[in-house]
């Protein structure tokens, strides 16, 4: 094996130069016999038979990119717990100077879980062709926040008169809240959510 710019010496004390001119730099690049023998140079070349040029292969493989969003939680506040600002907990696998920018999309409310979803968009000079991205979604989190929610019937009082008295009025109280709702209406919470009773 003889390095680039370098000449083989044979048993006969004749050297073999040769020039080679393949060149690959993406994956899409590769190609049977691209690495071109152009020139071969014997010394003494009349003492030998046919020379023969056999052209090599060049390859490059895809490179692996592994790419995952964030596992989030939070307590159930009626909000939307999305991904915001956070940074993907995985990125590896990108040459230098390429890559991607990526977009959150996954939201949760309720109390449950659904993933935490992500799109990319590669940068410019990054081709798709040349890495397999594995990419894998995260998950967002809503826990009960723990909070009783409490509802006590008003006390009310009247002096006889014959008459039939009620008072559906009542007092509704969520953690350091407290709402006073009049009969047939509803006490809206913090977290957007209504209470009727």
């Amino acid at each position: 094996i003889v390095a680039a710019g370098e000449s083989a010496t044979l048993s006969t004390g004749d050297t073999v130069t040769a020039v080679i001119t393949g060149t690959v730099k993406d994956v899409s690049d590769t190609a049977s016999g691209n690495n071109v023998v152009t020139s071969v140079t014997v010394t003494n070349s009349e003492g030998y038979g046919t020379v023969t040029k056999i052209n090599g292969t060049l390859t490059i493989t895809k490179r692996e990119v592994t790419l995952k969003s964030k596992d989030l939680s939070k307590m159930y506040d009626g909000t939307a717990l999305t991904n915001e600002s956070e940074p993907l907990e995985t990125e590896t696998g990108w040459v230098t100077g390429e890559g991607a920018t990526y977009s959150f999309t996954g939201s949760q409310t309720e109390v449950g879980y659904s993933p935490n979803k992500f799109d990319y968009t590669l940068n410019a000079g990054t081709l798709a062709d040349n890495y397999t991205i594995d990419k894998t979604e995260g998950t967002l989190t809503v826990t009960s926040n723990g909070k009783e929610i409490k509802v006590t019937a008003v006390d009310n009082s009247w002096t006889y008169d014959g008459n039939n008295h009620s008072d559906g009025s009542y007092k509704v109280t969520y953690g350091s809240e407290e709402y006073i709702v009049a009969a047939g209406e509803s006490a809206t919470l913090s977290t957007g959510d209504t209470v009727t009773a």
